[in-house]
């Protein structure tokens, strides 16, 4: 009985020694797991002193086209960034109501502009404290969301637009802006807020902010290719090749991802073709089979004037199966043709990509109308117009194999085609002259130049981030003399917010109208990287596009020398006015 009750408790001793060492085990794997920097991407280190904010309302609106600046101080908030960067106790007073958020969290970039791209904190779960009869239906919709943004310096979105509200109301740089959005996303109410103890001074770097290869390395974890090509996509706007390229290889290491194209662009754009080329060389080392490797690889010989190889790539893609994109393979081994002056083979492969292209055109629009119904709207895009560009092309080369009568029809049909487009015009311009019809010349050259002749500022503006953005200026123009530059964003028009327009239309729009309203305007620009704005007066004036310049130059040939047009200065304005 002793030896069996011995044999029993030396039993249970073991089993209790066995469970022990398997939760020891147990804590140790979790400890390790929980130090993994794989799984913990947030660290709980402190990274710096406790910053306390607080802040007053400041609301901007449009009347009567007008933008419209007030304080409201009785409206402030208040809340707290502990130093493991962590939000903590917001507390908003509106109209005598306090309220407060349940729920906060941090957030990385992603490149979605108006959305968590501009906020480095969200708050969730609002409610008030201080009114019990208050409607928590209606509180959660007029305060859905609180966003905190990051420490405000010239590199964040929307530092143009807050500077410019600072200075129209007498008050400081925010440090950080508190904004409220209602259900429908709409920003109810911004706080410009201000960090305690600094004085004045905006701090000199955020001690929470996400350094940009930890945000890669987050989205990439995370398989978010979505954010990666976004943030790829924000900073190719901002110029920023270098995040942009990193954005898009970081997106592309990713399995099943394979939109090229973007990074191909950026790198073709910053004049790196070598790099793009050498980079689809390698993929295509793993993927020889991949028509769209194939086709970017051309694109780039093509950009390199490499032309034989262009043509060995076009060919070599068209040989492999591919839903859509051919006719860009034939027009690629067209322009190659073309380089080459190998003038029969260009219009071979042109009219290809022609035929091609109208037919994808086609295809799309039969694929929309089944399937969202839009037979009206389909109605208004011609597919015809997408031969274009290639039977342009096509009239360039037969000018210079001397086929004139046959290049003065295509350029009439082309006119057919599309009485708008001025290139056509001067296509006719330049067939009619090389067949000795010289006022029939001069008559395509002026309808050419009218439709080349517009009155602005002589900036091409493209749509930009959140303000217009300069993309290139042309010399001799207000926009030059005004010393406007690439990369430069256009924030105001007479120190109207153009930001402040965005319900109504587009920034960049809304810039046109304005520019056009007034003789002269005075515009608020920010140029890249700079604390400071700067204002610049211009007006619009007419003149010529910069793409004029061989059609003028055919018309001084002409009126030089009614009898002969000189043929080497001929075929010089020719092959500028296809742009090869």
């Amino acid at each position: 009985m002793k030896a069996s009750l011995r044999r029993a408790v030396h039993k249970f001793v073991l089993l209790f020694l066995d469970i022990n060492f398997l939760l020891f085990v147990a804590v140790c794997l979790s400890t390790l797991v929980k130090a993994s920097p794989a799984a913990r991407p947030e660290t709980t280190v402190r990274v710096g002193p406790v910053q306390k904010y607080r802040g007053f309302e400041v609301k901007t609106g449009l009347l009567n086209d007008q933008v419209q600046y007030s304080l409201l101080k009785e409206n402030f908030v208040e809340f707290t960034i502990n130093g493991d960067c962590q939000l903590e106790s917001v507390r908003i007073m509106v109209g005598g109501q306090e309220f407060r958020y349940g729920k906060a969290e941090k957030v990385i970039e992603d490149g979605r502009i108006e959305k968590n791209d501009l906020f480095a904190y969200i708050c969730y779960q609002p409610e008030v404290l201080n009114d019990s009869q208050a409607s928590p239906e209606e509180v959660q919709f007029k305060f859905y969301r609180g966003k905190i943004s990051p420490v405000i310096n010239p590199e964040y979105p929307l530092y143009a637009t807050l500077k410019l509200s600072a200075e129209r109301q007498g008050i400081n740089l925010p440090h950080r802006t508190f904004v409220v959005l209602n259900g429908l996303g709409t920003a109810s109410h911004e706080f410009f807020c201000y960090l305690e103890g600094t004085g004045k001074a905006i701090p000199e770097a955020d001690s929470c902010a996400v350094p940009f290869e930890q945000v890669l390395e987050t989205h990439y974890r995370n398989s978010n290719a979505v954010a990666l090509m976004d943030l790829g996509d924000k900073y190719a706007r901002r110029l920023d090749y270098e995040k942009a390229e990193k954005s898009y290889l970081k997106a592309l290491a990713l399995p099943g991802q394979d939109d090229h194209g973007r990074l191909v662009e950026i790198y073709l754009d910053s004049g790196q073709a070598a790099r793009a080329r050498q980079y689809l060389q390698g993929l295509l080392k793993r993927s020889p089979m991949d028509f769209n490797l194939r086709l970017l690889l051309a694109q780039v010989y093509l950009y390199e004037k490499a032309y034989d190889n262009a043509i060995e790539e076009a060919e070599a893609s068209l040989k492999l199966p591919a839903e859509r994109g051919r006719y860009q393979s034939y027009a690629i081994s067209g322009r190659a043709q073309l380089g080459k002056r190998n003038f029969v083979e260009a219009i071979k492969a042109l009219g290809r990509a022609a035929v091609l292209a109208e037919k994808e055109c086609q295809e799309s629009r039969e694929l929309w109308d089944k399937f969202f119904r839009q037979e009206q709207e389909q109605q208004a895009s011609d597919c015809r117009l997408a031969r274009l560009p290639y039977e342009q092309l096509i009239v360039y080369a037969l000018l210079n194999l001397e086929e004139y009568e046959r290049a003065e029809r295509g350029a009439e049909a082309l006119v057919k085609v599309s009485a708008s487009d001025p290139y056509n015009y001067g296509w006719l311009a330049f067939a009619t002259a090389a067949l000795g019809k010289f006022d029939k010349a001069l008559e395509q050259a002026d309808r050419c130049l009218a439709f080349f002749r517009r009155k602005g500022i002589g900036a091409a503006i493209a749509r930009g981030e959140i303000y217009p953005q300069v993309i290139s200026v042309q010399k001799g123009t207000p926009a030059d003399r005004a010393g406007l530059n690439r990369g430069d964003r256009i924030i105001a028009v007479n120190g109207q917010d153009l930001r402040f327009f965005r319900e109504q239309e587009e920034p960049d729009q809304a810039l046109a109208r304005l520019v056009r309203k007034e003789e002269r305007v005075k515009l608020t620009v920010h140029p890249p990287g700079s604390a400071e704005l700067k204002v610049v007066e211009v007006g619009s004036e007419e003149f010529l596009s910069e793409q004029a310049g061989p059609v003028v130059r055919l018309k001084e040939l002409i009126e030089k020398s009614k009898s002969r047009v000189d043929p080497a200065a001929f075929r010089k304005l020719l092959y500028e006015l296809a742009g090869l």
